[in-house]
């Protein structure tokens, strides 16, 4: 079991999102949830690693599925 912590950023402004998905529209993209791929889903937030400057794009149904106890650092 990987024990490692890595410091994570939580995206849940709504004029953040709504930039974010805007500037998508503009380059033909669209921001769709990481997880369940279902494109019809609102996204309700944004997890990123700072450090990789990695990003998943989660949807309200997957949000909620993080687990409550879940350490994250931001």
């Amino acid at each position: 079991m990987n024990t490692e912590m890595v410091d994570v950023e939580l995206i849940e402004d709504r004029g953040c999102l709504s930039d974010l998905s805007e500037l998508a529209s503009s380059e033909g993209e669209m921001l769709v949830c990481h997880r369940c791929n279902d494109a019809s889903e609102i996204i309700a937030g944004i997890v990123v690693i700072p450090e990789t400057e990695e990003a998943w794009v989660l949807c309200g149904n997957c949000w909620r599925k993080i687990p409550a106890g879940v350490r994250l650092a931001s």
